[in-house]
């Protein structure tokens, strides 16, 4: 990745600035939170920010609080504005509070990591790995 951003993308940055914002990462976690400083190297920082969590299986949503965070630009895959009057209204979803979607998660992020392993087991058995810097010792 380049050292600079383009004008352009400086420009639709700084029009964000002291917008809420939609910030998704590499690893899949959602961020909403005030967009209230970036760098040359998209690292943004983000106030009043939660996490956003959607369970699609049981149609359920919530938000975790995390306070300010700093988010390095080299794990942001996408971000924009939020309409804060339609995040509000979202009829399909049911909205919990943060201690029931926080329980939810940990579930949800168990049953990924057991999904994970066992797809890695059934790659192992069959000499293939994930990783191909991985080292299969016999």
């Amino acid at each position: 990745m380049s050292e600079w951003l383009s004008t352009s993308t400086v420009v639709g940055l700084a029009n964000s600035l002291d917008e809420q914002v939609f910030v998704m990462l590499r690893d899949g976690t959602k961020l909403i939170g005030t967009m209230r400083s970036f760098d040359q190297y998209a690292n943004i920082v983000l106030e009043d920010a939660y996490e956003r969590v959607v369970i699609m299986e049981q149609q359920v949503i919530g938000d975790i609080p995390l306070g300010v965070q700093i988010v390095r630009g080299e794990n942001v895959v996408m971000m924009g504005d939020v309409d804060v009057e339609k995040d509000k209204a979202l009829p399909v979803l049911t909205r919990l509070g943060s201690d029931e979607i926080a329980a939810l998660k940990k579930q949800e992020d168990k049953k990924q990591a057991q999904a994970a392993m066992a797809r890695r087991r059934k790659l192992l058995e069959q000499g293939l790995c994930e990783d191909p810097e991985e080292v299969i010792l016999p």
